[in-house]
């Protein structure tokens, strides 16, 4: 104990209880009776405030986390951790892939096509602000500023890529309607890296159309065409299965579907239009398969199929494609 006078000293007072059993020092162990040997507690009181004496003893905060009355550092991870979970499906809905934005209570898919699964100037956003972040740690106002206008920047970014996806199918719906075809529609869906380069699906006339769409380089697109098959019993069959009922909610039924008939009966394939490599319009990068007797009794389980691209596309291609020149993707 400090000597009294100092500026560390703390009074002590002891306090009898007069409950407690009397023991002498020495007596007693833990499980074995009284303890502690002595029927008194000592409490500590803060050392006198002498420049203060109407405010009484000074409060003494705690330095650091762990300390008792510190603050604890857990909620405010578990509020952000919260967060966090309940805006990311405000963020998945700018995909294609989107999201139940309502689930549980509805199963509808929400996907406003702004932006691809994988995008480097969201996703360099996001990273510029976690370093900056590192770095100003020791300054939490600038770190806090830096992180604010990050979010302000990446949907701001985002609200971008839907009115990209918004321009895209105005000017090819028009593009169509100047040729002929008034009753046409048209989606246009985001590829990868950039917002600019898109994938479009008409349907005009029986015939599907696929092709790439970029408004730089003053707007350019590539088509290639096909006629999709007719309806089939079997196609029905497939598309009631439960894998068949997924596949066409997960696709937003932007699918097509083919019939091909083999020695052991007729095999069905579906396959989405959202996502495909150009040179082959019919085919999606994944699909479902279904194989049928010929009495049209499905045999063995649906199964997932996926279609490879073509030879030699490359990553120049795709940023020529980009920038301009979209039939640069099948050359």
């Amino acid at each position: 104990i400090p000597p009294p006078g100092s500026p560390n000293y703390y009074k002590i007072k002891t306090i009898r209880d007069p409950h407690a059993p009397t023991g002498q020092p020495g007596q007693g162990q833990p499980g074995q009776g009284p303890w502690p040997p002595w029927p008194e507690i000592r409490e500590i009181r803060d050392p006198p405030n002498k420049g203060h004496p109407n405010k009484g003893p000074p409060t003494h905060r705690p330095t650091g986390p762990g300390q008792p009355g510190a603050p604890s550092r857990l909620w405010p991870w578990m509020g952000l951790m919260v967060l966090a979970i309940l805006t990311h499906p405000l963020i998945d809905i700018f995909t294609t892939y989107g999201t139940q934005l309502l689930a549980p209570f509805s199963r509808h898919r929400t996907a406003l096509n702004a932006v691809g699964i994988v995008d480097l100037v969201y996703s360099g956003i996001l990273v510029l602000s976690l370093v900056s972040g590192f770095f100003l740690r020791r300054r939490p106002n600038r770190a806090r500023a830096v992180a604010w206008a990050a979010l302000l920047i990446s949907w701001s970014y985002m609200g971008y890529g839907v009115w990209l996806n918004e321009q895209a199918q105005d000017t090819l719906r028009a593009q169509f309607i100047e040729q002929g075809y008034p009753e046409v529609e048209v989606r246009t869906y985001p590829t990868l890296l950039l917002p600019y380069l898109r994938r479009a699906v008409a349907r005009v006339d029986g015939e599907i159309w696929v092709g790439l769409y970029t408004p730089l380089g003053g707007g350019a697109s590539h088509w290639e065409s096909f006629v999709p098959a007719a309806p089939h019993p079997l196609i029905t069959r497939l598309q009631s299965t439960r894998e068949g009922q997924v596949f066409e909610w997960f696709a937003m039924e932007e699918t097509t579907a083919r019939v091909i008939s083999t020695k052991s009966g007729t095999r069905v394939e579906i396959d989405d239009l959202r996502y495909g490599f150009p040179g082959r319009p019919e085919r999606g990068m994944w699909g479902i398969r279904g194989e049928f007797d010929e009495s049209g009794n499905l045999i063995g389980p649906v199964r997932r199929i996926r279609s490879g691209g073509p030879r030699g596309l490359s990553l120049d291609a795709f940023w020529t494609a980009t920038f301009g020149d979209p039939a640069s993707m099948i050359r």
